[in-house]
C-alpha cells in the first residue's frame, strides 16, 4: 500500500515541479491526477529495481542456514572450538561479500531511480522504458548526477548528525525517578 501511495505522491511531485519550473503554475489536482495515472508504472519500475537486491538476500538468507546448519552439526558431533570459530568466521566473511553488492547496487539506485521515475512519469513511459530511459540520461550525465547525490548526501548527513547528538544526549541522560524523570541535569515533573 505505501508503495502504491509513495508512487502517486512522487508522480505528483514530478509533475508539480515541471509545471512551477516551465509555467510558475500550481495544479495540485492535475498533479495527483497524473500521479495515480502513473502509479502502477512507478511502483513496478520500484519492484523491478529492488528485484536484484531481493535475490542477493535471499543468496544470503540461503548461505547463512546452509553454515548455520553446518555449524550446529560440527557442534553436536563434539567438534573443537577452533572449528566453531572457523564456522561463525566463515558465516561474517558470507554476509560481508554478499552484502557489498547490495551496498553498490543501493548507491547506484540512489543516483539511478529518480531520473527513471522523472522519465517515467513526463515521458508517459512504462516501467522497463522508463528504466532504460534513466540509464540514458544517466549515461549522459553521469558527472552531474553524481555530484548531485554526493552534495544531498552531505547535507542530510550535515543535518543529521547534530540532531542525532542532541537525541542521543537526551535519551541518554534521561532517567525516569516515578513521576519525575531527569534530562539533561534539570529534573522536570510530568504532568
Amino acid at each position: 500500500m505505501m508503495l502504491f501511495i509513495g508512487s502517486i505522491v512522487e508522480g505528483a511531485a514530478i509533475v508539480q515541479t515541471v509545471l512551477l519550473d516551465q509555467r510558475g503554475q500550481f495544479d495540485l489536482s492535475n498533479s495527483f491526477a497524473v500521479g495515480v495515472s502513473r502509479m502502477t508504472s512507478l511502483a513496478l519500475m520500484d519492484l523491478l529495481l529492488v528485484l536484484p537486491v531481493l535475490v542477493v538476500w535471499i543468496g544470503i538468507l540461503v548461505a547463512f542456514g546452509a553454515v548455520v546448519a553446518s555449524v550446529l552439526t560440527m557442534a553436536s558431533d563434539g567438534l573443537s572450538a577452533s572449528m566453531l570459530g572457523l564456522g561463525v568466521l566463515t558465516i561474517l566473511g558470507l554476509i560481508i561479500c554478499l552484502a557489498i553488492p547490495i551496498l553498490l547496487w543501493s548507491l547506484f539506485f540512489a543516483v539511478f531511480r529518480p531520473l527513471a521515475a522523472r522519465a517515467g512519469v513526463l515521458e508517459g513511459q512504462g516501467p522497463v522504458a522508463g528504466i532504460k530511459r534513466g540509464w540514458q540520461v544517466l549515461r549522459r550525465n553521469l558527472g552531474q548526477a553524481v555530484v548531485v547525490w554526493l552534495v544531498t548526501f552531505g547535507i542530510g548527513l550535515v543535518y543529521s548528525l547534530p540532531v542525532g547528538a542532541i537525541g542521543g544526549v537526551v535519551v541518554c541522560n534521561r532517567r525516569q525517578f516515578g513521576d519525575e524523570f531527569r534530562c539533561v541535569g534539570h529534573h522536570h515533573r510530568v504532568v
